[in-house]
């Protein structure tokens, strides 16, 4: 993604016309020259529409089993990090993840060349709508499933949003029981998985692991679909009826290898937060009864999706992880971030930087995320995004000596000693699989932390 930036940034024509209309006097003449293309690069640059919002002390990451040192200053996985914090509690905490799995980033539509990424109206990614559509219901259902009292999951949503739902109502595929306002006008955009998890649980690693790492119980179907992982079959149709809400293997779900997405980039990281278990709303928790699946409307007279609700109780609420700190633009941070993935922006303040980013990438916003590992932009310029407290980041330990393999399907941390017998991750034979999932050995990569191993 970072070279998708970085081309829509530097690449040479002529000046874009929009650096003679935005009044900012703060760019300079040499960061004036250097912009170029903005606007051709602003139909087609990936920026999601509509992104779950990361004010109130949310964090992006992608999994509790890894590391996160932007925000902890260490390796341990986040889960270590969260459940050192909620031992120093008086209650119980939560961490209450959203993640959208957006359409996917491939290019401009057939039929809508100049509309750019994520336009699903013109049917090109109708067959993978029906698969998001599909596996949401099971995943919802299967993690679901595991919701026992008192247990470390604590609840379980899905939506598929009101762009994926226009378009399904549109083409005939949806049940009319879902094309009513408050799922085709829902504040949430997009495919939208909605976790809650109990941290410092004791049986919490187990069951992250496993959750992520089982074929017939668990979510590796959805991720082996966006990851394309070796092994996989081409994309064909979900030719099978959808599943019921609460059918955890319906009959068009795939047997043995598992099935890829027809077009690939599916996915985005979680936006988190920590919060006590106890502010959120009792019928979203441990809620046994009551199975959320996709656009769940809470009665027949509603006009607002549980989804939704639960969405506008978790903006409301601010998280108590990580520590924050009164707003000071981090400009150092800044610099290196603009560094790496737009090198004109360098010495810019996050006004100008701001201004340029969003005026360049459609869609660019404070709550925009993916685009870069490390420090959201919020956190970075909060001057201009709300002036919130930002994250208090401990003084990083020193780093590990070398990136430990992580297995890029679940997640799974190779140790030699526990996995291989004593036996290097170098050294091992090209037909081991992960012990987990059951990933070839070359699904697993050397990981720096803070960096995503996939998208979904």
């Amino acid at each position: 993604m970072r070279a998708f930036l970085l081309l829509a940034i530097v690449c040479s024509a002529t000046a874009c016309s929009w650096l003679d209309r935005t009044g900012i006097s703060a760019l300079s003449e040499e960061i004036r020259g250097l912009l170029t293309s903005f606007d051709a690069a602003a139909k087609t640059y990936p920026v999601l529409p509509g992104p779950v919002t990361t004010a109130n002390n949310a964090f992006v990451q992608d999994d509790l089993n890894r590391p996160l040192r932007e925000l902890t200053g260490n390796d341990d996985s986040l889960m270590d990090n969260l459940g050192a914090f909620a031992r120093n509690q008086s209650e119980d905490m939560c961490y209450w993840a959203f993640q959208a799995l957006p359409p996917p980033r491939g290019g401009p539509s057939v039929l809508h060349p100049f509309r750019g990424y994520w336009d699903v109206t013109d049917g090109h990614n109708d067959q993978d709508i029906e698969w998001v559509q599909a596996y949401g219901d099971v995943a919802v259902s299967r993690l679901h499933s595991r919701i026992k009292p008192d247990g470390p999951v604590v609840g379980a949503m899905c939506a598929m949003g009101a762009q994926i739902m226009t378009r399904r109502c549109k083409n005939g595929h949806a049940r009319k029981t879902k094309c009513i306002p408050a799922i085709t006008n829902a504040t949430i955009q997009w495919p939208m998985a909605v976790s809650i998890w109990k941290v410092g649980h004791p049986d919490l690693l187990d069951a992250v692991t496993d959750w992520r790492a089982s074929v017939q119980t668990g979510h590796l179907p959805n991720i082996e679909w966006v990851a394309h992982t070796k092994g996989t079959v081409g994309a064909y149709p979900w030719n099978s009826p959808l599943p019921a809400p609460g059918d955890l293997n319906p009959a068009g779900m795939p047997s043995g290898a598992q099935v890829q997405s027809k077009d690939s980039g599916w996915g985005s990281p979680k936006i988190a937060k920590v919060v006590k278990c106890s502010d959120i709303p009792a019928k979203f928790r441990y809620h046994t009864k009551v199975n959320y699946e996709c656009d769940h409307m809470p009665s027949s007279t509603a006009t607002v999706s549980s989804v939704d609700e639960a969405y506008d109780t978790w903006k409301s609420l601010t998280g108590l992880w990580p520590p924050t700190k009164p707003c000071k633009d981090d400009l150092v941070a800044l610099n290196a971030t603009m560094s790496s993935i737009a090198p004109p922006l360098m010495g810019a303040n996050c006004s100008t930087t701001f201004a340029a980013l969003s005026q360049s990438l459609t869609h660019f916003s404070c709550d925009t995320n993916g685009i870069w590992t490390g420090p959201t932009f919020r956190d970075m310029c909060c001057s201009v995004c709300g002036g919130e407290p930002i994250p208090e980041v401990p003084v990083p330990t020193p780093p590990m000596p070398a990136a430990p393999y992580h297995c890029s399907v679940c997640n799974h941390v190779y140790d030699a000693a526990r996995d291989g017998n004593g036996t290097a991750f170098e050294d091992l034979p090209e037909t081991w699989k992960c012990p987990y999932c059951g990933a070839p050995k070359a699904a697993y990569a050397q990981q720096p932390s803070g960096e995503w191993a996939h998208t979904h």
